[in-house]
């Protein structure tokens, strides 16, 4: 039998109850298995309801496996139906500007400022992507 869990024990509240669960290997550290029951718990930050309020940890529990894995392949789907739009319109804007700068060339230099001035707003978009991903 494989070893999947992670020897350290962490202690949670979910739903108002105590439980005690492990890591699993390989896995982000935001999930986590309950052995006797053999729930699933994920980690996230439930969102300040007011303002000055910090965020506070949460955990959302799962009763099997494949309860965990749909809940997983649907979050990554939605952020990538959120990001494509961003993601198109960057592509169309550098296309854009890579027609204008061939069909200038260096003939007229206000307008090659104009397109270095948008292709840095560009990267400065690609920058701050927080994931692999995107960057």
């Amino acid at each position: 039998m494989f070893d999947v869990m992670s020897h350290r024990v962490v202690h949670i509240y979910a739903n108002g109850k105590p439980h005690r669960v492990h890591p699993i290997k390989h896995f982000p550290k935001s999930v986590l298995v309950e052995p006797l029951s053999g729930k699933f718990f994920m980690q996230y930050w439930r969102l300040a309801k007011k303002r000055g309020e910090a965020r506070e940890r949460a955990f959302r529990e799962y009763p099997d496996i494949y309860s965990l894995f749909r809940s997983l392949i649907q979050a990554s789907e939605e952020t990538k139906r959120k990001r494509i739009p961003t993601l198109e319109d960057l592509k169309t804007e550098c296309a854009d500007v890579n027609i204008l700068a061939n069909t200038i060339r260096a003939a007229d230099a206000k307008a090659m400022f104009e397109a270095k001035a948008s292709m840095a707003k560009m990267l400065e978009k690609l920058e701050s992507a927080k994931t692999i991903e995107l960057k």
